[in-house]
């Protein structure tokens, strides 16, 4: 039998098999593990062989969020629908179930995984099928889909993107760099009332004017009115 045999961490190991009657012969199968550190402590247990699933991996998987279903008859299509309706932008990985906060509690949005073949516009109407009053109806509504990469029209420079807009991230660096100066040339001059508490201990009849730039006669000005 050609085998290979691997420990993937401290008492787990993995064994592999390279054809299907090798597999066939192994299924239900035990085999004993040896363990202690020592020879008077060792120990034999008998561990049965269970076949792994073949792990699948996906070119493009994302989680989709399906938002504003409450807000029309859209409500009262069951998750099934919506699978149908995504079953043609990919292959389901996760089937459509509620979302919910960090809480638990769900939050009115949808979500399902994919292996995304092909881009789902934003703003979509849709029409699914849905039971009001025991009846199978059609219904109907504007939803707000949305995933990580997802392509958008800029409203600032009608361009499609998957990010941020060009414009806009330079616009905040420049921003950024705006308040780097403003802060560096800042200066700051910091006065306590603490003499005018002194003199009234309530500080109901104190009273304190800021006059930025003032002069002298601004002040004088201020004062006899």
């Amino acid at each position: 039998m050609d085998i290979g045999f691997r420990e993937v961490s401290r008492g787990i190991f993995e064994i592999k098999v390279f054809s299907e009657s090798d597999k066939k012969r192994l299924e239900n199968k035990f085999v004993n593990f040896e363990f202690g550190e020592r020879s008077h402590q060792l120990t034999i247990a008998r561990v049965p062989l269970v076949l792994q699933p073949k792990r699948l991996f996906f070119e493009n998987p994302k989680w989709i969020t399906v938002d504003r279903l409450y807000n029309s008859s859209l409500s009262q299509a069951p998750d099934e629908e919506l699978d149908n309706f995504f079953s043609k932008f990919g292959d389901i990985i996760i089937k459509t179930h509620d979302d919910t906060d960090e809480y638990g509690f769900k939050n009115g949005k949808k979500k399902i995984k994919l292996d995304l073949k092909k881009d789902i516009e934003r703003w979509t109407e849709l029409q699914l099928k849905g039971m009001i009053q025991g009846k199978e109806v059609q219904v109907r509504g504007k939803v707000n889909i949305f995933y990580k990469g997802q392509p958008y029209k800029c409203r600032e420079c009608d361009d499609i993107h998957t990010d941020k807009c060009p414009q806009r991230l330079a616009r905040e660096e420049a921003e950024k760099a705006g308040e780097k100066e403003r802060q560096a040339r800042l200066k700051t001059l910091l006065i306590g009332d603490s003499n005018l508490r002194y003199v009234n201990e309530q500080a109901m009849y104190a009273q304190t004017d800021c006059a930025k730039g003032a002069k002298i006669g601004h002040i004088a000005t201020k004062m006899r009115r």
